[in-house]
């Protein structure tokens, strides 16, 4: 079972710069999901520069924070849920901060969900923190170590899968019942349609309808410049 913010071993890790410091930082991520990031947020930013020009500026310093939910496969082969927020370091460099947990299970209960929706606002806040004049590390890991639970309960057990002409037949354990089967269908489903692919949304605003993308691997560097400016 995931699990992370107070109860847990080991807070949520973060990668990128903050106010605070002058260079790249990460805590507690490992360093494949590191190199990851840094390769694809170090093409986004750059093709976006080039994309936007005297613009660029501007579009970073408002874009928005985005939550996000990479599947098994694209950077290593678990779940990592977070945030995403434009950020600078001391000297005025600006990258991009990340903030993200890792979990063997994606939430598909309403109410794992709904703890996870808490923990990303609260890590949003966290992260948000961190450009206030007088800002400290201490006080953004202080943040993140107080931030709330959210688990990812195990799925369901595991169904055998027939195909059979006409139809899929599943076997499971004795005498389920209907809320089993459909559990365990709509998990297997759900794993099959977002296998490689990353999540992205935005909070309710209060503006207008709200949306969440999902696509195969991270966004391309082409496509960086959407996520700036909260239309991917």
């Amino acid at each position: 079972m995931g699990t992370l913010g107070v109860g847990s071993e080991v807070a949520c890790g973060w990668f990128g710069k903050i106010a605070s410091l002058g260079d790249f930082s990460a805590r507690r991520l490992p360093q494949d999901f590191v190199a990851r990031c840094d390769e694809w947020l170090s093409r986004g930013v750059q093709t976006s520069r080039q994309q936007l020009g005297e613009h660029w500026l501007n579009t970073y310093l408002t874009a928005p924070i985005w939550r996000f939910a990479w599947s098994p496969g694209i950077a290593g082969p678990q779940w990592w849920m977070g945030v995403m927020m434009p950020s600078v370091d001391s000297v005025g460099r600006y990258f991009p901060l990340i903030v993200a947990q890792a979990s063997t299970h994606a939430p598909d209960s309403g109410q794992d969900q709904t703890a996870l929706e808490r923990w990303m606002n609260h890590v949003a806040l966290a992260a948000m923190s961190t450009l206030q004049p007088g800002a400290t590390v201490d006080a953004f890991e202080s943040q993140l170590m107080a931030a709330p639970v959210w688990e990812a309960a195990p799925p369901p057990s595991e169904l055998m899968l027939h195909r059979l002409v006409g139809r899929d037949r599943y076997q499971g354990t004795p005498h389920p019942s209907l809320s089993h089967w459909l559990e365990c269908v709509a998990d297997r489903q759900l794993h099959h349609q977002t296998q490689g692919q990353s999540l992205w949304w935005l909070p309710d605003s209060g503006h207008g309808s709200g949306s969440l993308s999902m696509g195969p691997g991270l966004p391309g560097a082409d496509h960086f410049v959407d996520l700036l400016r909260g239309s991917w």
